[in-house]
């Protein structure tokens, strides 16, 4: 068992004891950006009339919030000082993916990053939750 181990997103080595609570932070926040992904599609699903408009509309929204950051970083990828990352990083998907170590590093994202899960926790939580107490108090 080694002494040290490498991070993700630094070049510097951390003991045993750094990298499990990494690890925790890292998995603790992932479970918070999957309760935000939920919470989206908890919303989709109250909302849509029928199981297969919610089906159709659940896989274009996870479609379109993989592809669409994907297919403006290569868009934008040689563009001389382009600034898009707080776009791209508006995809809850796409902090999934590699937003969640930039978090961890402390980097300028973080704010916009605790910020984006923020914001699709309690807008599309609290949108299920009054969507949902409304349509059952008039039944």
């Amino acid at each position: 068992m080694p002494e040290r181990s490498i991070l993700f997103v630094s070049e510097a080595d951390v003991t045993n004891t750094e990298m499990v609570l990494y690890g925790l932070n890292y998995y603790g926040i992932a479970f918070l950006t999957s309760l935000a992904v939920l919470s989206l599609f908890c919303f989709i699903a109250i909302i849509m009339p029928s199981v297969n408009a919610l089906l159709g509309s659940g896989i274009c929204i996870l479609f379109f919030s993989i592809v669409g950051p994907q297919l403006l970083e290569q868009s934008t990828a040689f563009a001389e000082g382009s600034n898009i990352s707080y776009v791209v990083y508006a995809s809850i998907t796409k902090i999934q993916y590699t937003g969640i170590s930039l978090l961890l590093s402390g980097g300028e994202l973080s704010g916009w990053l605790i910020a984006v899960t923020s914001f699709y926790l309690l807008v599309f939580l609290g949108g299920a939750y009054l969507v949902f107490t409304r349509r059952n108090y008039y039944v």
